[in-house]
């Protein structure tokens, strides 16, 4: 039986200020909006693996560890959810003797499991990403086109950065950070994801690849950076 609980508040010991903590609440509360179907046309929550920018990689991962460390469980968080369509994908990378190895998380902000995926799930938590304490560490954390895109930018890096805490020595990281070119109040902009990115590249310990994704979209162009972080120490 699938075990939920409400995700617990846990950002961190730096106080927030008030203008901060309404802003994060205002984007939760846009794109839980999102996932109960209000605005954002390209916003699908039947998304399979194959879809995500870096899906292949994914399966790429999850193969490599089911081949060299047998018996050994394989831990998955997958932020954002949806209908379970991508942690079902997940589980059956696994031939039917293995699949017990692989145990997922699913966080999301509104409970849309589909009721053919809840049996591939663990455990379901209600909430956002960038407050929960799992109380565990991760082998694989997937944040396809969910949390990290629609935080405000002065939560993006920081939940960016709670995600690579989260991943054990030799854990991997996938997620998109959404850049814009004009300086807005909203987004990051492409230098700013960029120098990031340096930054996280310099950091001993993490292996960064990254892959620019340019997108149009209301006569504004935008850059995706799909963002694949191994941590290995």
């Amino acid at each position: 039986m699938v075990r939920r609980k409400q995700a617990a508040a846990a950002l961190g010991k730096k106080r927030r200020s008030t203008s901060s903590r309404s802003e994060l609440e205002a984007a939760l509360k846009r794109a839980k909006g999102l996932d109960m179907g209000r605005g954002g046309a390209q916003y699908n929550m039947e998304r399979r693996l194959v879809q995500l920018p870096f899906g292949r990689e994914i399966e790429n991962s999850v193969r490599l560890r089911l081949e060299k460390a047998r018996h050994q469980p394989i831990i998955v968080l997958d932020k954002g959810a949806g209908s379970g369509n991508v942690s079902k994908d997940i589980k059956m990378l696994a031939s039917s003797n293995d699949r017990g190895r692989i145990s997922i998380t699913a966080i999301s902000l509104t409970n849309n499991i589909a009721p053919r995926n809840a049996a591939f799930i663990e455990e379901r938590l209600i909430g956002a990403g960038i407050r929960a304490d799992y109380g565990k560490k991760f082998d694989v954390i997937i944040d396809g086109f969910a949390e990290d895109y629609h935080l405000p930018k002065s939560f993006q890096l920081r939940s960016i950065e709670k995600s690579i805490s989260e991943l054990k020595n030799g854990g991997e990281l996938f997620t998109v950070l959404p850049l814009v070119y004009e300086e807005n109040e909203h987004g990051l902009t492409v230098e700013e994801g960029k120098s990031f990115v340096r930054a996280l590249k310099k950091f001993k310990g993490l292996k960064v690849r990254v892959q620019e994704l340019r997108k149009r979209f209301d006569r504004k162009e935008y850059v995706d950076l799909v963002l694949h972080v191994t941590k290995t120490f």
